[in-house]
């Protein structure tokens, strides 16, 4: 796969499907105010915000507010790369908003989305997709045809049948969740520029160039204009555009996309953040293509350090990087460390398909 890819949508799509500006807590100044951290990529102020609001709620014992609070606060997390907190997080907000199950089921499927989304950024699709489901079909059921709220689970399947390699289911749900975009919030929004860089890395990695160029280049000007340069949606169309350019050989295009994604990741969500090892994973395999064993070495080491601090010892983003890390072994002539590499990954991978 060519990137993990982040799934956001607003605290305002939260704080509207519960109506919470009739709780205690001055809501709507709270959704404000994360959303524009969020936007800057100031995700500790949101993170502040969100966990002070949560507090309030908890205290107060306002359940179906505290559960969209839990729900906004998880996504935060999976942002900030802290996947583990933002699964029990939503979690959390799944037992709040299960019993406010009248009043608080599009929160609910707020909060089934984007557990099932955390499920698919770490491989457990089997869990994943009934929670997508799930989730798609109480909005389908309680919002009007066409809502944004529907093309965010549109949004969501699709990059869970992507990142299983089911193309062919995946482009569907993508497209419509593009269609809806563009009709209910017009032709430029981050939420379609997020599905357009979705689509160019599906048709990316079914070899579909020039549809994946326009899109991913959509996307990438829409960021950079409306995000800023540094923005981490700059960094993730830099990496796919990278990845584009790396499949076709052109590998001195590629390189200088990967540095700046790279450095964007580092300076935006830290340097253990998952989309740092991705990168640092991309551009040790253009440099292994150009022989540059020395260069591509400390990068798969350093790929496969934050993904075994972030994701655990199984994780099949690591066992992938560790398979071409083995490739470099045995190029470089070391045959039985390389050996012992590629069994462990496939050790890995093996527990996946059991």
């Amino acid at each position: 796969m060519t990137s993990r890819t982040t799934l956001y949508a607003g605290v305002a799509t939260l704080v509207a499907a519960l109506g919470l500006a009739s709780c205690g807590t001055n809501v709507s100044q709270v959704q404000n105010t994360a959303e524009q951290d969020i936007k800057q990529a100031k995700y500790k102020d949101a993170e502040s915000t969100l966990s002070n609001t949560l507090k309030s709620l908890d205290e107060t014992k306002q359940t179906a507010e505290a559960g969209a609070a839990a729900a906004s606060l998880a996504k935060v997390y999976n942002r900030e790369g802290k996947i583990a907190e933002a699964e029990k997080m939503y979690k959390h907000a799944r037992e709040l908003q299960e019993k406010t199950i009248a009043p608080g089921l599009l929160a609910l499927a707020t909060s089934l989305n984007g557990l099932g989304t955390i499920y698919t950024e770490q491989g457990r699709y089997s869990e994943a997709e009934p929670l997508l489901q799930q989730a798609l079909q109480m909005r389908e059921e309680n919002l009007p045809v066409g809502s944004a709220e529907i093309a965010e689970s549109d949004n969501s399947l699709g990059l869970l049948y992507f990142e299983a390699g089911h193309y062919p289911q995946a482009e569907p749900f993508f497209k419509d969740a593009l269609s809806i975009y563009e009709k209910s919030l017009g032709a430029e929004s981050p939420e379609g520029a997020n599905v357009r860089n979705n689509l160019g890395a599906l048709y990316l990695d079914e070899g579909k160039y020039d549809q994946a160029e326009t899109h991913l280049k959509w996307s990438l000007a829409y960021y950079e204009k409306n995000s800023g340069p540094n923005h981490p949606d700059v960094a993730n169309c830099l990496n796919n555009l990278g990845e584009m350019y790396r499949n076709q050989g052109k590998l001195d295009d590629a390189i200088p996309l990967y540095q700046r994604a790279q450095k964007i990741y580092e300076q935006a969500v830290g340097p253990d953040d998952p989309h740092v090892a991705t990168t640092a994973n991309n551009l040790a395999l253009v440099y292994m293509a150009q022989k540059k064993f020395d260069d591509a070495e400390p990068l798969y080491k350093r790929a496969m350090d934050i993904d075994k601090k972030v994701f655990g010892p199984e994780d099949p983003a690591l066992a992938h990087t560790m398979i071409n890390y083995a490739t470099l072994l045995h190029a470089s002539g070391h045959d039985g460390e390389a050996r012992s590499m590629a069994q462990e990954a496939r050790a890995i991978l093996a527990k996946q398909t059991s």
